[in-house]
């Protein structure tokens, strides 16, 4: 039998092992970050989603693919899933969710590009796949993510605000505080005839950025970023000053408009099965300005459909 007294110390150990775990999970759960990224049509025959792909692996957060599946002979990261959700699927739910059941005509035959319109509303549209995670987002598929859940641990394991982007809601890539605060103001009653305006057309109207009406959008009040900002205004959200960080694009690379730029580069060392991908793990995905400044994401808007991509 065991002394009493060692006893005593082998138990006081197992408390003090099982209190510093629920305090690294409770951390861990508080940074915890999914990104939805809507893929139809030929987007999977881009040779830039591959690049995509090769960039999330080492994201450092969860990835889910929602809409087409994708071809049997592609190999998806550990950290990335897919979720079949097709279109016809995804006009219905709309139509349950802001047009009690009645349709939705002009979505229904919109082109693919529409669901950019849709991004801001992919919580509630998967509510299963936001649950457990404090944060969620959408990003697009023509970008290369860099370090992710280290370049952003501090905002991720903050309070200052419940919403980061560059825009303030940016079509690339935008996260969201996972409470209804934010995941539900698409579709409060004060916002729904905006929604409904946006769904009733079959072109982009920009609603996932700021309106702009040059790119199709009915204005920054009936946009995303407009919600945003009045419900921070009410006193109903956070929303902070510091952006995601530096991103690039490839305009001004193709363009050759500044001397600075140049496309990024990325570099990611695979980590092995199960390693830890924390800030500072191994594997992490290392994407660079051509000045070798650290970027969270480079977008490459026109790249993507050049040949020599």
């Amino acid at each position: 039998r065991m002394p009493a007294a060692r006893f005593v110390r082998w138990l006081a150990l197992v408390a003090h092992l099982k209190q510093s775990i629920a305090v690294n999970e409770e951390g861990h759960r508080d940074a915890s970050l999914v990104l939805f990224s809507w893929v139809f049509g030929k987007a999977y025959e881009r040779p830039a989603f591959r690049l995509f792909l090769r960039s999330a692996a080492g994201s450092g957060v969860d990835v889910v693919l929602l809409g087409d599946p994708p071809p049997p002979d592609l190999e998806l990261p550990a950290n990335v899933r897919s979720a079949r959700f097709g279109w016809e699927s995804l006009a219905s739910s709309l139509e349950q969710l802001l047009n009690s059941g009645r349709p939705l005509p002009a979505f229904r035959a919109a082109h693919a590009s529409k669901v950019s319109d849709v991004k801001p509303l992919t919580a509630l549209l998967v509510p299963e796949l936001v649950q457990g995670y404090k944060w969620w987002g959408w990003c697009d598929n023509d970008i290369w993510l860099g370090d992710v859940a280290g370049l952003l641990s501090e905002e991720l394991r903050g309070f200052a605000t419940d919403f980061l982007s560059l825009g303030p809601s940016w079509g690339p890539l935008s996260i969201a505080r996972n409470v209804p605060a934010v995941t539900a103001l698409p579709t409060r009653r004060r916002n729904r005839g905006i929604l409904l305006r946006v769904l009733g057309s079959s072109q982009y109207r920009a609603f996932d950025e700021w309106g702009e009406p040059a790119w199709g959008g009915f204005g920054y009040n009936s946009s995303f970023s407009g919600l945003l900002g009045a419900a921070a205004a009410a006193g109903e959200i956070r929303l902070g000053h510091r952006s995601l960080g530096r991103a690039m694009w490839d305009g001004p690379c193709l363009n050759r408009s500044s001397t600075s730029c140049g496309f990024c580069s990325m570099c990611f060392p695979m980590a092995p099965h199960g390693a830890d991908r924390r800030a500072g793990r191994p594997g992490a995905t290392r994407l660079c300005a051509l000045d070798g400044s650290e970027l969270l994401l480079c977008h490459f808007q026109y790249s993507k459909e050049q040949p020599w991509f």
